[in-house]
């Protein structure tokens, strides 16, 4: 198979779901209730594979999916990681509250 046409090809419920719509559970179920149409055509049937580039609406409003945006950070001092008896202590929130007040502090410092 070409690598190319396997980026170019997805399953239905997936698409939907990187709209940011819904989960992919949730879009099969809009599928099976035949909400969700794709070229014009409406589909209920699951496991269907569509082109990126097909035209896909739900409830009748055209859907795309979203662009990925990766964010690449070390992590920072002070934060201490573990994985002690199956529990992690560090999580994702305690970074992004700790990076929002990062950047007030970077902005406030560079718009004086």
């Amino acid at each position: 198979m070409n690598k190319n046409s396997d980026e170019e090809n997805i399953r239905l419920n997936k698409f939907i779901a990187q709209s940011g719509l819904c989960s992919r559970r949730k879009a099969d179920n809009l599928i099976l209730k035949g909400k969700v149409s794709v070229n014009g055509k409406t589909i209920k049937k699951m496991g269907i594979i569509i082109k990126k580039t097909d035209k896909v609406k739900v409830d009748n409003k055209n859907i795309s999916p979203e662009k990925k945006i990766y964010i690449l950070l070390n992590k920072p001092e002070d934060f201490i990681t573990t994985n002690k008896g199956g529990h992690v202590s560090f999580v994702s929130r305690d970074i992004s509250y700790w990076l929002e007040k990062q950047l007030i502090r970077w902005f406030l410092h560079n718009l004086r």
